[in-house]
């Protein structure tokens, strides 16, 4: 069937309970220390004074919200790594006043120190001092939670009272300290551009004169000014009436917009692969680890069984949570306390599988990659931070996999595994010097098809419906991680509802049957209903909705950026329409594509089934700007195919099959008649063709004038005009010849004369002699 969009999936099974816990011991951790302090800002601050309040803005901004002063200064030392930001913000929308008038200042307790220096309010040439530190909010918002991610990052919300169109919100702040888990190296991002205009933006950053730092820009051709010092070089970017950043819908996840700077000391990948070994040693098995090794390779003779039971039981077995407090963003917990406890992250649990792997004799390396960068991450400055997600690259009979270790119900053989999409890897082996590429190949065949089989049996009685849905591959992963977590009642509810949107008298006839066949990765379910009011007006209309759902047009059609596309993809439905008997319909194939999709419409008939077959297959994964008009011109077309018009209709009477034969049959006969007639006339004619010309042989050789042995002999060569008038055709009998030439001949040491006649009316020539004595 055609299926609602599947809900976000996390990557393991949850553990709510054991969040809570966290959550519980982490705000009792935070409570118990102070959570920032209010100082001035340090003298190696550059102090930069704001836009003189209640100047007109520029450039004019359409959201209510400008920066009149952007101010981001870094200082990187040998113990410390200091962050001071200072933001002056004018509101001239009323509409945008909630936004402004709530800041919310990030800090990692673990690691990091808050410090306040100013919060003021300027309104008519008076600075207004809104900082009342006893009414700061400390929270712990965990916006990873969700996806069971607990990283301890804390808030300081501050509510500002009595905010005004017009006012402008100056504050300042530090953030020291840097995550201990790079060993004193540094890596940072500067952005140069906003959602709102800035007025003048002020970026620098002092850095040590002995160390070495790597700049790569991106979506910008800024330069910063150099002041070389004895022991630091200032770097300084500048920017001023910085338009608003453009964002546009639907671009790929790969695409950043936003002008960028990245900062690193690490100079390759192999500079990242070198930090990153050391976190991902591992110390030893426990007796319990060793032993669930020794059981596989006991129970499983054959290499690829073991590895299909470790991924399976790392998947399955151990619950996805991540605790990422401090240097445990990038450090994985060691695999004994991941087997034992069973949850982890992503690290955790790919360190796990690899270690499992590795004692099954089997190779297998942890592997660093970005889920959104895919193959733009061989453009990005090398560092820890270019990396979201860990994943596992094993190699069995020469043969390289790569395992996601955060999925769950992953089925199948190694035959028939799905390729990740993460395109680029950095595979932690000893040897690591460059990011690996990782191939993508889609499925040759579609991993959803639908088919939906409507029995009509009369335009009076209700429709039965069966729709017959097939996942392969990921997707039967995916569909199988939906069934885990839903029951069959819920997800009939969920597909009689969606019809139900469509067709309003929909009944279910029963729950949806589910069958899983493991080792192909493949799951079919089969839903049943009846429609008892199916024709309006005579009329129903036929809807591809899965492949439909994927038809989407975007809000931004004029575009300056690229269009998302979902890739791979490559599904196809069919809809099969029994009726009670055959009728003229339309029928007909289209295929419709560009770079980027693929798209076919086939309509015939059978009989009296009608049987349509869509197909769609994704290209590429984006759409470059200036190709997005003609692209959404495709769609447009696509989704004007995906709809079929069936209007009920009496039976053809012209011609039955019965009656088609019977003409058929007559045909023949008619036709081997003509050809029997046909031999017969032939040879008949040709029977005559020879006597006639046995006949015309004889009589040329007897008939006077016919040859020149019998010349006709006269008195004189006058008289052959007199006896021309009188001879008739040899052919048609009548006397119409026509003179159409006459010469002298000598024949037998005689003169003759030789006539040649055609005939006027059947066009038979004749050539006569004549023998005159004169």
């Amino acid at each position: 069937m055609n299926y609602p969009a599947p809900p976000s999936r996390p990557t393991c099974l949850h553990s709510l309970l054991l969040a809570g816990l966290l959550l519980l011991c982490a705000h009792t951790s935070a409570d118990a220390k102070p959570s920032f302090t209010v100082q001035p800002p340090p003298a190696w601050v550059q102090p930069i004074a704001p836009q003189t309040p209640g100047a007109p803005p520029a450039p004019p901004t359409e959201n209510g919200v400008r920066y009149l002063l952007y101010d981001r200064q870094v200082r990187v030392a040998a113990k410390s790594n200091e962050h001071y930001y200072h933001f002056v913000e004018q509101v001239t929308s009323a509409a945008d006043l909630e936004r402004v008038s709530q800041l919310r200042l990030d800090f990692e307790p673990s690691y990091q120190s808050l410090i306040i220096h100013h919060i003021n309010i300027l309104r008519g040439g008076a600075a207004i001092n809104v900082l009342r530190p006893d009414e700061i909010k400390i929270i712990q918002q965990e916006d990873e939670l969700d996806e069971q991610l607990f990283n301890g990052t804390l808030s300081a919300v501050v509510f500002l009272n009595d905010v005004r169109a017009g006012d402008v919100i100056d504050y300042a702040y530090s953030v020291n300290g840097d995550n201990p888990v790079l060993a004193g190296r540094y890596s940072d991002v500067f952005t140069l551009a906003r959602a709102e205009p800035i007025d003048y933006l002020h970026t620098r950053l002092l850095w040590p004169a002995a160390r070495k730092l790597n700049v790569r820009p991106r979506n910008t051709n800024a330069q910063p000014t150099i002041n070389q010092g004895s022991d630091e070089i200032e770097y300084l970017w500048e920017g001023r009436n910085v338009p608003a950043a453009v964002f546009e819908d639907a671009t790929p996840g790969w695409f950043d917009a936003l002008p960028r700077l990245q900062l690193s000391e690490f100079t390759g990948w192999a500079d990242v692969a070198q930090w990153a070994a050391p976190l991902y040693e591992v110390k030893g098995l426990s007796p319990a680890l060793a032993a669930q090794v020794e059981q596989w390779r006991k129970e499983l003779p054959q290499p690829e069984a073991r590895l299909l039971a470790a991924r399976r039981f790392v998947q399955d077995e151990v619950r996805y949570l991540g605790i990422e407090l401090g240097p445990y963003s990038h450090t994985p917990t060691q695999p004994d306390k991941v087997f034992q406890r069973r949850f982890g992250d992503c690290k955790d649990k790919s360190l796990l599988l690899a270690t499992m792997l590795n004692a099954l004799g089997i190779e297998a390396h942890p592997a660093l990659v970005n889920t959104q960068a895919r193959h733009t991450l061989d453009d990005y400055q090398p560092s820890p931070y270019a990396f979201d997600h860990v994943i596992v690259q094993a190699t069995l009979d020469d043969k390289i996999h790569w395992i996601d270790a955060t999925m769950s119900y992953q089925r199948g053989t190694l035959a028939n595994e799905s390729a990740l999409e993460y395109e680029r890897a950095l595979v932690l082996r000893p040897d690591a010097a460059a990011l690996t590429t990782m191939p993508l190949a889609p499925d040759a065949q579609p991993t959803t098809t639908v088919k939906e089989v409507y029995q009509v049996e009369s335009f009076a009685a209700p429709v039965a419906l069966t729709v017959t849905s097939t996942f392969r591959a990921v997707d039967a992963d995916n569909m199988r991680y939906r069934l885990a977590g839903q029951s069959r009642a819920a997800l009939g509810k969920d597909y009689l509802n969606y019809y139900a949107d469509r067709e309003p008298s929909i009944e279910a006839q029963g729950l949806p049957e589910i069958a899983d066949d493991e080792a192909a990765n493949v799951i079919t379910v089969t839903e049943k209903y009846t429609i008892p009011r199916f024709w309006k007006d005579e009329t129903h209309y036929f809807f591809a909705g899965r492949i439909g759902q994927e038809l989407d047009k975007p809000n931004v059609s004029r575009r300056t950026m690229p269009l998302q596309i979902s890739y791979p993809l490559h599904i196809e439905q069919l809809i099969e329409i029994q009726l009670p008997h055959r009728q003229e319909v339309n029928t007909g194939a289209e295929t419709i594509e560009d770079d980027a999709l693929s798209f076919t419409a086939d309509a015939s008939a059978e009989g009296n089934v009608v049987k349509l077959h869509y197909t769609l297959n994704a290209k590429h994964d984006a759409v470059a700007p200036a190709q997005v008009a003609a692209h959404i011109a495709i769609i447009e077309q696509a989704r004007d195919l995906v709809s079929y018009e069936l209007k009920q209709g009496p039976p053809v009477q012209a011609t039955s099959f019965a009656h088609a034969l019977d003409a058929l049959f007559a045909l023949a006969l008619v036709g081997i008649t003509l050809l029997v007639l046909y031999g017969w006339l032939k040879r008949r004619r040709e029977a005559r063709r020879i006597a006639n010309a046995a006949a015309i042989y004889v009589h040329a050789r007897t008939t006077p004038g016919a040859q020149p042995e019998t010349a006709i002999r006269l008195s004189t060569e006058t008289e052959i005009n007199g006896y021309l008038a009188g001879v008739p055709c040899r052919s048609c009998g009548q006397r119409t010849y026509d003179e159409a030439a006459r010469h002298g001949l000598r024949y037998d040491d005689r003169r003759l004369v030789v006539v040649q006649l055609q005939c006027a009316r059947c066009r038979n020539n004749q050539d006569l002699y004549f023998a005159p004595a004169v």
